[in-house]
C-alpha cells in the first residue's frame, strides 16, 4: 500500500517572488558593513627611525635599544659626546696597561688612566667602568719578566721567581687602586703561546 506525502512545488512565479527579498537582504548587509566603525590599524612591530644622515642626538641611544640583550660599551677613545650618548660603559684602551701604570719598577703612574676615565665620566657620572689589562707580553716593560740587562737589583736572567713577584705586586697594586670602581678587569691578554724567553708567556717555563 503506497502512502502519499505532500510535495513542495516550486513554480516560476514563486522563484520570481523570492528574488526581490534576497536582493533586499544583500543590500542591507552591504549598508551595515559600510557604516560600521573602521577596525584600528595594527600597531607597527618596529619603531619608526629618523631619517639617515643626522647627528647622533636625533637617534635613540644604542645602550637603550639593546639594554635587554647586552651592555653597550666604549673601548678606547673617540668623540666623547657621541660615545656617552650611545654607550653605557667605558674601558680604557692603553692607559691601564703595565707600560702606562708602571714603566719603572715600583713607580706607579695612574694619571693617564684617571684622565681617560674623567673624559667620559665627567659627562656621565653613572658610566660603568671596566679595566684593561693587568698582564700582557706587549706594552709591558721587559724588566717585569726579568729580561736582560739587569736592572732594579734584578739578575736579568729571566728568573721565574723574580718575574712572578713583579707580576703579583703589579696586579695587587693596580687592583687596590682601581678595583672599587671597576665592574670587571681583563687579567691576562694573550698570556699563552710559544715559550720564548723574550715574552712574559715564556718566563714560567724557564728554570
Amino acid at each position: 500500500m503506497s502512502s502519499s506525502r505532500p510535495h513542495a512545488v516550486t513554480t516560476p512565479g514563486t522563484r520570481r517572488a523570492a528574488r526581490p527579498a534576497l536582493a533586499t537582504l544583500l543590500a542591507a548587509l552591504l549598508t551595515a558593513t559600510a557604516l560600521a566603525p573602521a577596525a584600528p590599524a595594527l600597531a607597527a612591530t618596529e619603531p619608526a627611525l629618523p631619517a639617515p644622515g643626522r647627528t647622533f642626538e636625533h637617534y635613540p641611544p644604542m645602550k637603550d635599544v639593546y639594554q635587554d640583550y647586552f651592555s653597550f660599551g666604549i673601548f678606547g677613545a673617540g668623540e666623547p659626546e657621541g660615545l656617552v650618548h650611545n654607550y653605557a660603559s667605558y674601558t680604557p684602551g692603553n692607559e691601564m696597561k703595565p707600560e702606562s701604570t708602571q714603566r719603572d719598577k715600583g713607580v706607579f703612574t695612574f694619571e693617564p688612566a684617571e684622565a681617560a676615565i674623567a673624559r667620559y665620566t665627567s659627562r656621565n657620572p653613572d658610566l660603568a667602568l671596566y679595566g684593561h689589562t693587568l698582564a700582557w707580553h706587549s706594552q709591558t716593560p721587559t724588566w717585569m719578566w726579568d729580561a736582560p740587562p739587569a736592572r732594579f737589583d734584578q739578575p736579568g736572567t729571566f728568573d721565574r721567581a723574580v718575574a712572578q713577584e713583579n707580576l703579583d705586586t703589579h696586579i695587587e697594586t693596580v687592583l687596590e687602586y682601581f678595583g672599587p670602581r671597576l665592574v670587571a678587569i681583563d687579567v691576562v691578554k694573550r698570556g699563552r703561546g710559544r715559550r720564548r724567553p723574550g715574552r712574559l708567556a715564556g718566563v714560567p717555563g724557564q728554570g
